[in-house]
């Protein structure tokens, strides 16, 4: 990464992880507020959408030919599963949800 363009690339890695760290939030607080148990719902939407990226360096998961690619990818996998976590829980739970 380049020395100008390396701080962007961190500052979206961490858009990444702040979506991913919110979704789980939501999980828990569903599952915690309304007893219940939701992890088929979200493994349907991580085979169907994409999984949350794993808790390492940005240097050891970036495609290092392909940095923006890369990076675009993952946020639009991120916001995409979170709103559909959020539609399906609403659909499922409606308000209380």
């Amino acid at each position: 990464m380049s020395r100008f363009l390396g701080p962007i690339h961190h500052w979206l890695f961490n858009k990444i992880k702040l979506h991913e760290e919110l979704e789980s939030q939501i999980i828990d607080n569903v599952q915690r507020e309304l007893d219940t148990n939701i992890s088929n719902m979200v493994s349907n939407l991580e085979n169907k959408i994409g999984s949350p990226i794993p808790n390492r360096p940005l240097e050891e998961l970036i495609d290092t030919s392909n940095i923006h690619g890369w990076l675009q990818n993952k946020i639009t996998i991120a916001e995409t599963r979170q709103a559909a976590l959020i539609t399906s829980i609403i659909d499922k739970f409606g308000e209380k949800g």
